[in-house]
Order: structure tokens, then C-alpha cells, then sequence
């Protein structure tokens, strides 16, 4: 569930401040970083279609389908929570990851499909994790951005 167009994606002992998320460059970015979290953003404001996927190493290249890409990093522990603001962390959906740094690029796909009162349409959404050396930076880095309605 999109709760309010977010999607939290978290080490599952981190306790995230979403207070303080969203800046100027969070929304532009449509990825806010904290400690241990990231928050993600949605078209719609309901259950919508997210694929998570564990690679080796960067998977390299963004597809043409693909709206708005973003890169962040998360540190985690092993065990990585996704779930909408307002889901109880200990029956969401939970996924083992290396423990340490991973990149997480958030890809947004079929933006333009939604309808003018934005409830139906075929947007899906992705997040790919891979491993990272080290902390990346305090700032989502948009590597491919929509373009304005």
C-alpha cells in the first residue's frame, strides 16, 4: 500500500524520521534517505505493483520504458522492511539482503498511463539492491528524470 504516494523501504531495526524526508531535492528526486531508510514516492495513493530484485553488482543501463530513475544507498543488517507508512513493520513483507551498504535504484514506469483522477493506470515501480563498498552520498542522485505533464 502507497500510503500518501510512499512506499518505506528500511533496515528492519532502523527507526526512521519521516519528519524531516522530504526537502526540496527529496521531491524532486521522489527518494528521501535517512539513517537505516529510504522513503520512495508513487503516483497513486493505493496498493500498486512493486518488484524488488538482489543483484551482484550494478546492473547497469535504465530501460526506455523506464519514467524516472533514482539512486540511493541503505545500510542494513540483513533483513530490509518494505511497507507502506502506515503498515505494522512485523507482518510486512520482509527480504534478506547482505548485510552492509547496497545502492537501491528506484525505477518509476508508466507514469503517463494514469488516469486525470490518477486511480487507474498501469504505473509499476521497481527497486533494484546491489552491494556497495561504502556509503554513498547524502543525496538521491536522479539518473533519469520524468519529464513535466
Amino acid at each position: 500500500m502507497a500510503d500518501y504516494h510512499q512506499v518505506v523501504v528500511a533496515d528492519a531495526a532502523a527507526a526512521p524520521d519521516f519528519a524531516v524526508a522530504w526537502d526540496a531535492a527529496a521531491l524532486d528526486a521522489r527518494m528521501a534517505l535517512g539513517k537505516g531508510w529510504m522513503v520512495v514516492a508513487t503516483e497513486r495513493d493505493m496498493p500498486v505493483p512493486v518488484r524488488v530484485t538482489l543483484y551482484e553488482r550494478d546492473p547497469e543501463g535504465i530501460d526506455d520504458l523506464v519514467d524516472h530513475a533514482v539512486l540511493g544507498h541503505l545500510l542494513t543488517h540483513g533483513d530490509v522492511v518494505i511497507a507502506g507508512l502506515n503498515d505494522y513493520w512485523p507482518t510486512a513483507t520482509h527480504l534478506t539482503v547482505p548485510a552492509g551498504w547496497l545502492w537501491a535504484r528506484w525505477l518509476s514506469i508508466g507514469l503517463s498511463s494514469l488516469s486525470a483522477d490518477g486511480l487507474e493506470g498501469d504505473d509499476r515501480y521497481e527497486m533494484q539492491f546491489w552491494p556497495a563498498t561504502s556509503e554513498g552520498g547524502a543525496q538521491p542522485m536522479i539518473l533519469k528524470n520524468r519529464a513535466p505533464d
